[in-house]
């Protein structure tokens, strides 16, 4: 029969939460390439890759981005007027529709949505890894 002693055990014990150490680093470092692989988002939700991927094109799209508004004083708009022929429209302010609030709640919502689950994700694992190693730590 072998006894052991205080240190023993403590070795032993610090042995175990070493391996499970390195076993959560494993863990989170391939959560953390599954999380930036934008293959795994293609495979596990194809439908709101496809949204995004539309979403993110229409926002690039040359004709979406704001004109350009160049401020002049009235000489200076005569003179123009009079050498090239310049045909001069007034701009109206672009009112904000029901389709952009829609649009900006969705993507408020779903970006809240996101962070929630992440943070559920990461609170779980680090939950019960910090359980399972108080287990191992303190006598019983």
């Amino acid at each position: 029969m072998t006894t052991y002693t205080d240190g023993d055990r403590i070795r032993r014990r610090m042995s175990v939460l070493r391996g499970r150490i390195d076993m959560g680093v494993t863990h989170w470092t391939n959560d953390a390439q599954r999380w930036f692989d934008w293959r795994h988002y293609v495979r596990e939700f194809p439908i709101a890759t496809l949204a995004t991927a539309a979403l993110i094109a229409f926002w690039l799209m040359p004709g979406h981005k704001k004109p350009q508004k160049v401020r002049l004083d009235s000489s200076t708009i005569e003179e123009l007027i009079r050498r090239g022929g310049i045909q001069i429209e007034s701009v109206k302010p672009r009112r904000k529709t029901w389709v952009d609030s829609t649009m900006s709640l969705l993507g408020s919502m779903l970006f809240r949505g996101a962070i929630a689950f992440i943070g559920q994700h990461l609170g779980r694992d680090a939950g019960t890894e910090a359980a399972e190693a108080t287990e191992d730590v303190l006598p019983v």
